[in-house]
C-alpha cells in the first residue's frame, strides 16, 4: 500500500506549480504600496498644515509691521503674544520631525548619525535611483542608498530645527526692549528682519513637504507598475 502511494505522491508534487515565491512577491509589493499610500496621505496633510502655518505667520508679520508704522504699541504687544505661540508650536513641530526622521533611519536598518555630523556622501553601493531611461523604468534604490537618503533627510531636519531655534532665541533676546518700551529704531529693524526670516522658514518647510509628496507619489507609481 505504502509502496504504491509514494510514486503517486511524488508525481503529484512534481506536477503542481510552486506559487509561493510569486505570491510572496505580490504580497510584498502590496505591503509596500500600502505604506506608500500612507506616506502620500501624510504628505498631503503636512502640506495643508504648512500652508496654514505660512498664512498665519504672514498675517501676524503684516499686523506687527502695521502696528509698528502707526506706533500702536498695545497692538504690537497683542501680536507678540500670537507670534510667541506660533514660534513655540513651530519649534515643537520641528523637534518632532527630527525624531520622526531619526526613526526612519532606524526602520531602514541604519543608525541615526550623531548631532552635528555631516550628511553621508553617496558612493559605490549607495547610488540613488535615476530617472527612467529609454530601456526601462528607473532602478530601485539599494537598501544602503535608502538609508543614506534617510540620513540626509535627518540632517536637513536638524539644520532646519536649529535655525528656527536660533531665530526664536534672537527674538526672545530682543523682546524685553519692546516690553519695557525701550526699543529703538535698530531693535525694530532687527525684529522686522527676524520676522521675515520666520516667514521664509515657514515657506521653506512647505516647499520641503511638497517635494516629499512628489517623491512619494513617484515611488507609489513605480510600485504600482511592478504589480
Amino acid at each position: 500500500m505504502t509502496l504504491r502511494l509514494v510514486p503517486t505522491l511524488l508525481a503529484l508534487a512534481l506536477s503542481t506549480p510552486i506559487l509561493a515565491p510569486a505570491s510572496a512577491h505580490a504580497a510584498t509589493i502590496d505591503m509596500k504600496i500600502d505604506r506608500a499610500k500612507v506616506a502620500v496621505k501624510a504628505d498631503k496633510k503636512a502640506i495643508k498644515d504648512d500652508k496654514k502655518d505660512l498664512k498665519t505667520i504672514q498675517k501676524l508679520r503684516k499686523k506687527w509691521e502695521k502696528a509698528r508704522v502707526k506706533g500702536k504699541h498695545e497692538l504690537e504687544a497683542k501680536v507678540d503674544v500670537d507670534l510667541s505661540a506660533w514660534a513655540r508650536d513651530k519649534v515643537a513641530e520641528f523637534r518632532s520631525e527630527v525624531k520622526d526622521a531619526a526613526a526612519e533611519v532606524t526602520k531602514g536598518g541604519g543608525i541615526p548619525a550623531p548631532e552635528g555630523a555631516k550628511p553621508p556622501v553617496y558612493g559605490p553601493g549607495h547610488e540613488v535611483a535615476k530617472k527612467p531611461g529609454p530601456h526601462g523604468p528607473a532602478p530601485q534604490p539599494t537598501p544602503n542608498a535608502a538609508v543614506a537618503k534617510d540620513q540626509v533627510d535627518l540632517h536637513k531636519q536638524r539644520v532646519a530645527r536649529d535655525h528656527l531655534i536660533e531665530v526664536t532665541q534672537k527674538l526672545g533676546d530682543l523682546q524685553p526692549r519692546f516690553t519695557s518700551g525701550q526699543a529703538g529704531p535698530r531693535a525694530y529693524q532687527q525684529k522686522s528682519k527676524l520676522l521675515r526670516e520666520l516667514r521664509r522658514i515657514a515657506a521653506a518647510e512647505l516647499h520641503r513637504s511638497e517635494g516629499e509628496l512628489t517623491e512619494d507619489e513617484a515611488q507609489l507609481d513605480r510600485l504600482k507598475a511592478r504589480k
